[in-house]
């Protein structure tokens, strides 16, 4: 029953950590070319090494299908979608420091990182949903297992009420 889901999380949580360790590649590329360091030059470091956790959290999650798992999940896509976001203003400053001279190695290093960065916030908008339908799945089995196994559940039958014995007379009404 979770096979599509579970797989569903596990190749968002491998474009999650992929994307994560392509960014940290990309930040310190960009540390390793600047004379000066500025804001959006680490900008792909420290949102690569948040992005990185969110896959991890997402094998968890794929792997154990508890409400923590998920929870825990759905927190890091939620601060990864906010760490996109600060990390594309802070490399668009930087795109703006390195456009006047030429289009050089330091320009294409942020357009690398706003690109892969923008993925990677359609990607936990992806993840966001794929989280949700695994917890409304989780929830549904576990409230029907409870149903099952509590002492106090008795089964239903069906019920008919016969016209001329029935304690409310439904003609009336």
């Amino acid at each position: 029953m979770y096979k599509r889901v579970t797989t569903f999380i596990n190749l968002v949580a491998s474009l999650h950590t992929i994307m994560g360790i392509a960014n940290i590649v990309i930040g310190v590329t960009a540390v390793s070319q600047i004379k000066m360091w500025t804001a959006h030059s680490g900008a792909p470091i420290w949102s690569g090494l948040f992005f990185a956790v969110s896959g991890i959290t997402g094998f968890l999650c794929a792997r154990k299908r508890t409400s923590c798992s998920i929870t825990a999940f759905m927190f890091f896509c939620v601060g990864s979608l906010i760490t996109t976001a600060i990390s594309i203003q802070m490399l668009r400053l930087g795109l703006g420091e390195a456009i006047p001279p030429a289009r050089n190695a330091s320009w294409n290093v942020v357009i690398a990182g706003l690109v892969v960065t923008g993925l990677e916030g359609f990607v936990c908008i992806v993840s966001l949903f794929g989280g949700c339908h695994l917890a409304k799945q989780v929830k549904t089995d576990m409230m029907q297992q409870r149903r099952e196994d509590s002492p106090y559940s008795i089964p239903v039958t069906e019920v008919t009420i016969e016209s001329g014995d029935n304690f409310f007379n439904l003609s009336t009404i």
